[in-house]
C-alpha cells in the first residue's frame, strides 16, 4: 500500500478530527512531528490540495475539518475520454459543456492527444478520433513536468533557508559588535 506524504496528512486529519469540529494545522504538524519550515510548507500545500479535492474543509485560519474521500465522480479526463470515444467528432466547447472542463484544460488535453496521433485537429477547435486505443492515454509529460517543478521548488526552498540562516547569523554578529562598541 502506498503511504505518501498526502496519505499521512489525510490519515492524521481523519484521526484527530473525530468529532468533525475542526483541528488546527499546528496539531496536525505536531502529531506528524513536522517542524522544519520546508516540510511545513509542503504540508500546507498538501492541506490546500486536500481542501481543493473536498476531503478536508478549511473552517478558519489554520483550522481544518475532515470531510472524507469523495467517491463515485470520475476524473474530468475520464469523462472527456468517454465523450470523445462515443462521439468520435468533438469540439472544445463540447468537452466544456458535457464534461465540465475548463476551456484551457480541454484544449490542452486534446492537443496532447493530437501530438500522440490519437485525434486529428480539424480546425476551429474541432477534433476527430482517428486511433481509438480503448484505454485512456496517460499524460506522463505533464506529470513529469509537475515533478520537475516540485523538485526545483524544493531546491529553491533549501537555498532560501540557507540564505535566511546566513542573514540571521550576520545580524547576530552585527548586534554583538554593536554591543561591544557601546561598552
Amino acid at each position: 500500500m502506498r503511504n505518501s506524504f498526502a496519505d499521512k496528512i489525510r490519515k492524521t486529519v481523519e484521526k484527530l478530527d473525530t468529532d468533525h469540529t475542526g483541528i488546527t494545522a499546528r496539531a496536525i504538524f505536531d502529531d506528524l512531528g513536522i517542524s522544519l519550515s520546508e516540510t511545513k510548507s509542503r504540508a500546507y500545500s498538501t492541506l490546500r490540495d486536500l481542501t481543493r479535492s473536498g476531503e478536508v474543509e478549511r473552517i478558519g485560519r489554520g483550522i481544518y475539518r475532515w470531510r472524507g474521500k469523495k467517491k463515485g465522480k470520475p476524473e474530468i479526463r475520464k469523462i472527456m475520454w468517454r465523450i470523445l470515444r462515443a462521439r468520435r467528432n468533438i469540439t472544445v466547447e463540447d468537452l466544456m459543456e458535457l464534461a465540465g472542463a475548463s476551456e484551457a484544460y480541454a484544449r490542452e488535453w486534446l492537443q496532447m492527444l493530437d501530438r500522440r496521433e490519437i485525434v486529428k485537429h480539424m480546425g476551429r477547435g474541432r477534433y476527430r478520433l482517428i486511433n481509438d486505443t480503448v484505454t485512456m492515454p496517460d499524460d506522463r509529460e505533464k506529470a513529469l513536468k509537475l515533478r520537475m517543478i516540485r523538485q526545483r521548488k524544493k531546491e529553491i526552498l533549501i537555498v532560501m533557508n540557507d540564505i535566511q540562516n546566513t542573514v540571521m547569523e550576520a545580524k547576530s554578529r552585527i548586534e554583538s559588535c554593536l554591543k561591544s562598541w557601546e561598552e
